[in-house]
């Protein structure tokens, strides 16, 4: 992956550990990283929103994608699983809707969606 290709350049090349830096390895301002952010969404004409709810979109969608919860919570690199599913994976309607199915086909059977439902005792 990028982030991994470049953690390594910059062990080899003894560069500061940072994911956003300038050409010579050093970090970029905050105000410089959100300026160039502002310009590349505005270019490709998305909605305006931060990096940090980009990572709080990143979860949830890993999650909603069957990405397992420590997976998850090991790529943002957060000590406790609980920082990762209290405070950035947010409930998505695709993922209530994917639950309450999953638990209707136990309880009712697999026929939910052709609309031939059974009964627990399969009749």
């Amino acid at each position: 992956m990028a982030l991994e290709r470049w953690k390594l350049a910059q062990r080899v090349t003894r560069l500061p550990a940072f994911v956003f830096t300038q050409q010579d390895g050093n970090r970029i301002s905050q105000t410089t990283c959100q300026r160039h952010h502002a310009r590349l969404c505005a270019e490709l004409m998305l909605p305006r929103i931060t990096l940090h709810q980009l990572r709080h979109s990143a979860a949830t969608l890993m999650l909603e994608l069957g990405v397992p919860a420590k997976i998850v919570q090991e790529i943002l690199g957060h000590r406790s699983i609980r920082t990762t599913l209290d405070t950035y994976v947010h409930v998505s309607e695709a993922m209530q809707r994917q639950a309450l199915e999953s638990v209707e086909q136990t309880l009712v059977g697999t026929e939910v969606r052709t609309g031939n439902r059974k009964t627990l005792d399969g009749t």
